[in-house]
């Protein structure tokens, strides 16, 4: 599947416009080689223990900014809502 993701793998949509091969697409990145082995399970766990909660963090810094900058958790008369 990810090696026919557009833009990303080499089998997909737009790969071989965009120079895409076996060895530089989204596939190999994610095994960390071309076949499934330790490397493919390094990258695996770094990812769920590092990069998701990174992700994650960093999507709920800018929700929680978002809803302080549009007083939505202030008062209920002045919230984004009634606004009119």
């Amino acid at each position: 599947m990810a090696r026919a993701t557009p833009g990303l793998g080499n089998e997909g949509p737009f790969g071989h416009m965009l120079g895409m091969t076996p060895y530089n697409d989204v596939r190999f990145g994610l095994l960390g080689g071309s076949i499934v082995d330790a490397n493919a399970l390094l990258r695996s766990y770094i990812w769920h223990c590092i990069g998701i909660p990174i992700v994650a963090s960093v999507l709920m810094i800018v929700h929680f900014w978002r809803v302080r900058k549009d007083a939505a958790s202030r008062d209920p008369q002045q919230s984004c809502w009634r606004r009119r």
